[in-house]
């Protein structure tokens, strides 16, 4: 599985870790989120719940208000989404890794 699934981990940590930080914004992220979750699900099925807590709770429209105000909050889950790739990464390349 490693052979399949590390190209795939980098080339989704680098797409995020490039979105244009002056233009960063939850819809960025949450359409990030989407397309790296079938990913996540095929290979690391276990981990998919851990994943969208990155996401979740839905943001409601007070949420969305206060976080577009907020530019550090979106950035701060970016930052933690990035480390828990580079952790999936780790756990692929480790010996005896998944299979």
């Amino acid at each position: 599985m490693s052979a399949k699934v590390l190209p795939l981990l980098r080339q989704r940590r680098e797409e995020l870790a490039t979105l244009d930080s002056q233009k960063f914004s939850w819809q960025k992220l949450t359409e990030w989120h989407s397309r790296t979750r079938p990913l996540i699900g095929q290979y690391f099925p276990s981990e998919l719940d851990h994943f969208d807590e990155f996401i979740k709770p839905e943001l409601s429209k007070v949420d969305q208000a206060v976080r577009a105000a907020n530019d550090n909050i979106p950035m701060n889950a970016k930052e933690k989404l990035l480390a828990y790739v580079d952790a999936l990464i780790e756990l692929v390349n480790a010996p005896n890794a998944l299979g």
